[in-house]
């Protein structure tokens, strides 16, 4: 399912559907996007060329189309069609996402069982991981031409890692990826806070006590919020510890530069929250919060109130692991988003992708407490899933496709 879902949004949602991919499209024809992403998809057009006649990527487009049926809150939504020869390299691109997908659940099948404390245990994290990657917003980001790819199906699977040392090893890990793309910073982050959390709050002292974890997770906030504004004062004006340190580190300045952006606008970090949940929901971009979507973020508010009922009030392992990631997620998210807004989109959070999983999967049970999911649930889930993805991307693809002809 997972597979037919992201070939057909590949195939069907309309191509060079946003600023990024186009540009992701001319680094790709320059050479170099990435260590690893544009080497393996330039192999694969390679290895698809003796099979049928494929081009080199090419960035150029033909037209753009505006849907009339489709607003975006900031103005109409355009497409613009990749011509000729270079459609099919760009297919291709599509189909190499597929395949470094596929790769990944492998690899985490394999993981998980040999790993995982019983087969039942393994199948059902793997049937979970393979859901968190079928949610809509996930199943389209998944298939952009992006490195963010490697980001996200590495980010899923953070919520699986139990042992403090393991949560350790995957921050370093995913610290060492930043060649790649930049996103990982966030992920380590996250992986580390995932890591010692417990060591500040510990388990036995908050696990009857749903005051002290609700309150947590709202300090959390706070606390994320005073850290990234006094972190954005720091570096936009230059003379604090924080640039007498860092200012010749790489990147530095492209992010001395994204503060200034951020801070020299109409900046409201209220917004904030808003545009992750709309991109948690669906399409994960601020610029992405469709006015026809309303009634599917409205219908999504119940899972995200049932996930942190089971952060706040679960006692099994299940609320534990729970609590710690989103009292993590939440923190580096306010810290980052007070900072700048850059990194306030969705697709920087998917870590939290199976907490959705099995928090709706909780609501299909039916379960007030003791939450889980078991085979029955995981599949109404998985039918849920489908249906969105077949149903959004056809109702954004059709009307386009229709204004072209």
């Amino acid at each position: 399912m997972l597979v037919l879902s992201l070939l057909f949004v590949a195939v069907v949602f309309p191509p060079v559907n946003w600023p990024d991919e186009r540009r992701n499209l001319g680094l790709l024809q320059a050479g170099g996007y990435g260590v690893f992403y544009g080497r393996f998809l330039d192999a694969l057009r390679w290895l698809a060329g003796g099979l049928t006649d494929v081009g080199p990527f090419d960035a150029s487009t033909s037209h753009a189309f505006v849907s009339e049926n489709w607003q975006r809150i900031d103005g109409a939504l355009r497409y613009a069609t990749v011509p000729g020869d270079a459609s099919t390299s760009y297919y291709v691109a599509k189909l190499g996402n597929v395949i470094l997908v596929v790769c990944a659940v492998a690899i985490f099948w394999y993981a998980r069982r040999r790993w995982a404390r019983s087969p039942s245990s393994a199948r059902e994290e793997t049937a979970v991981y393979v859901l968190a990657l079928l949610m809509p917003s996930v199943c389209y980001q998944l298939d952009q031409i992006s490195t963010d790819i490697g980001f996200i199906l590495m980010s899923a699977a953070l919520y699986f890692v139990r042992s403090r040392r393991g949560r350790l090893i995957y921050a370093l890990a995913a610290a060492a990826c930043v060649f790649e793309d930049r996103s990982y910073v966030i992920l380590a982050v996250i992986a580390l806070g995932y890591a010692l959390l417990p060591l500040l709050m510990k388990w036995r002292l908050i696990r009857d006590r749903p005051a002290v974890r609700y309150g947590a997770l709202c300090g959390a906030a706070v606390a994320g919020t005073l850290i990234g504004t006094a972190l954005a004062h720091q570096i936009q004006f230059g003379a604090g510890i924080v640039p007498q340190y860092l200012g010749e580190a790489p990147g530095f300045t492209d992010l001395s530069t994204q503060i200034s952006y951020t801070w020299g606008k109409s900046f409201s970090a209220i917004q904030n929250p808003v545009v992750l949940y709309a991109g948690l929901v669906y399409l994960p971009s601020a610029a992405e919060f469709f006015v026809r979507t309303v009634p599917l973020y409205l219908l999504a508010l119940p899972v995200f109130v049932r996930l942190i009922r089971i952060a706040g009030r679960d006692k099994s392992e299940t609320g534990q692991r729970f609590f710690y990631l989103l009292l993590s997620v939440i923190a580096t998210f306010f810290a980052i988003t007070n900072a700048t807004h850059v990194f306030q989109h969705g697709r920087y959070y998917f870590a939290i992708a199976p907490l959705l999983v099995i928090a709706l999967s909780s609501i299909m049970q039916n379960v007030r407490s003791g939450y889980g999911a078991d085979r029955r649930a995981l599949t109404k889930v998985a039918i849920i899933f489908v249906s969105l993805n077949v149903l959004l991307t056809s109702l954004i693809a059709l009307p386009t496709l229709f204004n072209s002809m």
